[in-house]
C-alpha cells in the first residue's frame, strides 16, 4: 500500500518521462519529408540488449514482459523507439503502474543485466519500486551518455553506487532511494553539472557528504535522509543557489550548519533533523525567504533562537525540539504570519512567552514543554482562534491554578499543563470547551479533591492523564459516558473503591476504545471485572501496587493484541488462566508479590518471561518457577 506522497512522486515522475519520450520520438519528425510512414524498426543491438534483460528477469506480475516477441522491440510494452532511428530512447517498467481508471502494483523479481549499457540512445530508464530486483547497479549504465533520468528506486539492489554512473554528463534526474546500497557518494558525482534532482535517501551509504556535490548549480532536489553519512555538512553549500528541497535527516552528521545555507534564497523545505549537528542556528537563516518547512529537532545544537527567523514570512512549521539551544523565544518570531507549527520542546529556553505570540494567527500546534520557562501564559493567547495543541508542560511555571486564558483560545482541543505547580480541584469549565477538549494532561501537580463527576460530561476526551497528584475519590461511575476515552492515566494518586468504572464505557465501537489503562499505585480495592476482556484492541493495562483481591478474570486471555500487563504487588488469587498462553503480544509480564497458586499454564509466551514475572506467589509452580 501506498501513501500520498509515494503516489504524488510515482505520477510526477511518470508525467515527467513521458514528456521526455514524447521529446524524444518527434525531435526528428520535422526535418524530413521521406520519413518511414509505418512503424519504426528497432536495430538488432537493442533487440538483444532488451532479450538478455528480459532473460535476467524470473518473475513479472504486471505481465508486460510477455509483450517482448517478434523482432521490432519498438512495438513492446514500455519500449519507445526514435520515429526515425527506431533506436530505443525509452524503458519504462515502474512497479507502479496507472491508466485512466485504475492503479496497479506489481513487481518483478530478478536482476539487471549489464545488457542494458548496449542501449546507446537511451534517454530514460524507469525501474522504479519493482520491490525484488537484487544484485549490483551495472557498471555498463556508465556508458549511456545520452541518459538524462535513472530511476531505480525501492528495490532490493546492493553494493556502492558504480563510478561509471560520474560519465552521464547529460543526466538530469537520479533515483537510487530506498534500496540496500552501501559504500560512500562518488566524489565524481560532481561533475554531473546538468543534474537536477539527486534522490539517495534510506539506503546504507557511508561516509562523508563530497563537496564536489556544490558543484552541481542546477540541483533542485537533494535527498541523502535515512543513511549513514558521517563528517561535516560542505561549507560551500549555499553554491547551490536553485536548491529548493535539501534532506540530510537520519545521518550521523556532526560540526555545525554552515553559515552559507543563508544563501539558499530558493529553498522551500530544509530537513536536518536527527543527527548530531552542534554549534548555533546561523544567523543567516533568516535570509531565506522562500522557506516553508524547517525541521532541525534530534540534534545538539546550541546557542539562541536567531531574532533573524522573524523574517521568514513563509514559514510554516519548525521544529527544533531535543536539542541544547538556550535563551529567550524572540519577539520578532510573532512576525512569522504563516506559522501553523511550532515545536521548541526539550530545549533550555528560559524567561516568558512573548506576548507577540499572539501574533501567530495561524498557529495550530505549539509545543515549548520541558524548558526553564516562566512567568504565566500571555493573554495576546486567547487570539490563536486556530489553535489546537497546546503543550507547556514541565516549565518552572507556577500557576497554582489552570490558566483561564485557556478558556478563550476557543479552538483547543489538546491541552497539556503537566509539572506547571497547579494546586485544589480540577476546574469545571475544562468540560465546556467551545469544541470540546480530546486529550488533557494535568498529571504531576498538587491536585486535590475529587475526580469530578462531570467528567463524564467530556464525551470527546480519548486522553485524560492526571496521575502523580493526590486526588482522592472513587472512580465516578458518569465515567461510563466517555465513549472515545483511549487512554486512561491515574497512576500514583490516593484513588480507592472499585475500577470496574474504568472498563465500563459505553463505546460506539464494539471492541472498545481504550488501548492504555494505568491505575497503579492508589489504593484501589475490589476484583478485576471480567468486563476488560472487552476491550478488544488494549495495548498496555497497569493496576500494580494496589489492594484488589479475588482471581484474574480469563477474560483477560482474549486481549491479543495486549503487549503490557502489570498486576503485581496486589492480593490477587487464584489460578493463573489458561487463557493467558493466547497472549502472543505480550513484551512485559508481571505478576509478582500476590497470592496466587497453582501451575503456570504452559505454552504461549508465558515460559518465556524471567522468575521476577512471577516470584512472591508461594503457591505457584512451574517453569519458570522450581516445578510443581
Amino acid at each position: 500500500m501506498f501513501c500520498s506522497s509515494q503516489l504524488q512522486r510515482s505520477f510526477f515522475i511518470i508525467t515527467t518521462t513521458a514528456a521526455i519520450i514524447l521529446a524524444s520520438l518527434t525531435l526528428d519528425c520535422s526535418g524530413s519529408s521521406s520519413a518511414a510512414t509505418g512503424p519504426p524498426q528497432c536495430s538488432r543491438g537493442d533487440l538483444m540488449a532488451l532479450l538478455r534483460f528480459k532473460a535476467g528477469i524470473i518473475e513479472d506480475t504486471s505481465g508486460r514482459l510477455k509483450s517482448w516477441n517478434g523482432t521490432n522491440c519498438c512495438e513492446w510494452q514500455e519500449v519507445s523507439c526514435n520515429n526515425q532511428t527506431g533506436r530505443v530512447v525509452g524503458l519504462l517498467l515502474p512497479g507502479l503502474i496507472s491508466g485512466d481508471d485504475f492503479i496497479a502494483d506489481t513487481l518483478m523479481k530478478g536482476t539487471i543485466s549489464e545488457s542494458l549499457g548496449d542501449l546507446q540512445f537511451l534517454e530514460i530508464l524507469n525501474l522504479a519500486d519493482l520491490k525484488e530486483i537484487t544484485g549490483y547497479i551495472p557498471s555498463s549504465l556508465g556508458k549511456l551518455h545520452r541518459l538524462k533520468t535513472l530511476i531505480l528506486d525501492r528495490n532490493k539492489l546492493n553494493g556502492s553506487i558504480p563510478l561509471s554512473l560520474g560519465n552521464l554528463h547529460n543526466l538530469e534526474e537520479l533515483y537510487l532511494s530506498q534500496n540496500g546500497l552501501n559504500g560512500s557518494i562518488p566524489d565524481i558525482f560532481g561533475g554531473l553539472r546538468k543534474l537536477r534532482i539527486l534522490d539517495l535517501f534510506t539506503n546504507q551509504l557511508t561516509g562523508r557528504i563530497p563537496t564536489s556535490i556544490t558543484r552541481l548549480h542546477n540541483l533542485t532536489t537533494l535527498d541523502l535522509h535515512g543513511n549513514l553519512l558521517s563528517g561535516s555538512m560542505p561549507l560551500s553549500l549555499g553554491e547551490l543557489r536553485f536548491l529548493q528541497t535539501l534532506d540530510m535527516s537520519d545521518n550521523s552528521l556532526t560540526g555545525s550548519i554552515p553559515d552559507s545555507i543563508g544563501m539558499l534564497t530558493n529553498l522551500s523545505m530544509l530537513y536536518l533533523f536527527s543527527n548530531k549537528l552542534g554549534g548555533s542556528i546561523p544567523t543567516s537563516i533568516g535570509n531565506m525567504r522562500s522557506l516553508v518547512f524547517l525541521r532541525l529537532e534530534e540534534n545538539e545544537l546550541s546557542g539562541v533562537l536567531p531574532s533573524s527567523m522573524g523574517a521568514l514570512v513563509n514559514l510554516q512549521r519548525v521544529y527544533m525540539s531535543n536539542n541544547k539551544i538556550g535563551g529567550s523565544i524572540p519577539v520578532a518570531w510573532g512576525n512569522l504570519s504563516s506559522l501553523t507549527d511550532l515545536y521548541l520542546n526539550g530545549n533550555r529556553l528560559s524567561g516568558s512567552i512573548p506576548k507577540s505570540v499572539g501574533e501567530l494567527s495561524k498557529l495550530q500546534f505549539l509545543d515549548l514543554s520541558h524548558n526553564y520557562l516562566s512567568g504565566s501564559l500571555p493573554k495576546e493567547l486567547s487570539k490563536l482562534s486556530d489553535l489546537q495543541n497546546l503543550d507547556v508542560s514541565f516549565n518552572n511555571f507556577r500557576f497554582v491554578t489552570v490558566p483561564t486564558v485557556i478558556l478563550n483560545v476557543t479552538g483547543l482541543l489538546q491541552l497539556s499543563l503537566a509539572g506547571c505547580g497547579i494546586e485544589g480541584v480540577i476546574p469545571e469549565w475544562l468540560s465546556t470547551m467551545p469544541n470540546g477538549i480530546g486529550s488533557l494532561d494535568l498529571s504531576s501537580n498538587s491536585l486535590t479533591g475529587t475526580i469530578p463527576p462531570w467528567v463524564g460530561n467530556m464525551t470527546g476526551l480519548y486522553s485524560l492523564n492526571l496521575s502523580n497528584n493526590a486526588l482522592t475519590s472513587t472512580l465516578p461511575k458518569e465515567m461510563r459516558n466517555m465513549s472515545n476515552l483511549g487512554v486512561l492515566d491515574l497512576h500514583s494518586n490516593h484513588l480507592t473503591g472499585s475500577i470496574t468504572a474504568a472498563f465500563s464505557m459505553q463505546s460506539t465501537f464494539p471492541t472498545g476504545v481504550l488501548g492504555t489503562v494505568d491505575l497503579s499505585h492508589n489504593k484501589l480495592t475490589g476484583s478485576i471485572p471480567s468486563s476488560v476482556g472487552d476491550q478488544s484492541g488494549m495495548q498496555k493495562l497497569v493496576l500494580s501496587h494496589n489492594s484488589l483481591s479475588g482471581a484474574i478474570p480469563s477474560t483477560l486471555g482474549s486481549l491479543a493484541q495486549l503487549q503490557t500487563l502489570e498486576l503485581n504487588e496486589n492480593h490477587l488469587s487464584g489460578r493463573i488462566p489458561n487463557a493467558f498462553v493466547n497472549l502472543t503480544s505480550l513484551l512485559q509480564l508481571n505478576l509478582s508479590h500476590n497470592s496466587l497458586s497453582g501451575m503456570i499454564p504452559v505454552g504461549g509466551l508465558l515460559q518465556k518471561f524471567p522468575i521476577s514475572s512471577y516470584s512472591g506467589n508461594r503457591g505457584l509452580c512451574g517453569n519458570p518457577l522450581p516445578a510443581c
